[in-house]
């Protein structure tokens, strides 16, 4: 059994696509794992044995798990649907709730866009500047400048009124962005 543990890890590594996993060799695997602990309450060198094969084999179950899961959300990602019998139960659950967040992320990401499309465009002013200006963040987290003496710009219209009361620009008009 421990050879047909390491098939079917060397055959899900060799494949691209999740491997069918069958109810059967799952119970013979839960069976043969029972059967290694059967033999640790042996004496001697049996035992020993028995306790090595039984870590090495949990090792590779394990990894297998692993690299189940891994392609599994591989699948996700791509919005695949996995093959009866690739995934194993709680796999299954794991993989639901992870494509039901994809699809929320989704749906909220729409909603966000359509929210932004939505709302009232931000008002602009064209300025002129009168003393020289280092670059800086306007309201809309947007970066604007350096500019020069007599350089013109158009930015948002709370920036304009503030860097017009300290008499750093003259407000040339409005317009909607």
């Amino acid at each position: 059994m421990y050879r047909r543990l390491l098939e079917l890890w060397m055959q899900e590594l060799e494949e691209r696509r999740l491997q069918a996993l069958s109810d059967k060799a799952l119970d013979e695997i839960r069976d043969y794992l029972d059967s290694l602990k059967e033999r640790f309450s042996e004496e001697g060198v049996q035992a020993a044995l028995s306790r090595a094969e039984y870590e090495r084999a949990q090792t590779i179950i394990a990894r297998l798990t692993e690299l189940k899961l891994r392609k599994a959300l591989e699948q996700c990602k791509e919005r695949s649907e996995l093959k009866k019998g690739t995934a194993l139960g709680i796999e299954k659950k794991f993989l639901r709730a992870v494509m039901e967040l994809l699809a929320n992320m989704e749906r909220e990401e729409v909603k966000e866009r359509e929210e932004i499309e939505k709302a009232p465009k931000e008002e602009r002013v064209v300025v002129r500047f009168l003393k020289d200006v280092p670059s800086f963040i306007g309201v809309d987290l947007k970066t604007y400048g350096p500019f020069k003496s007599e350089d013109v710009a158009l930015i948002p219209v709370q920036n304009a009124e503030a860097l017009a009361r300290r008499g750093l620009v003259k407000i040339v008009r409005r317009e909607e962005a």
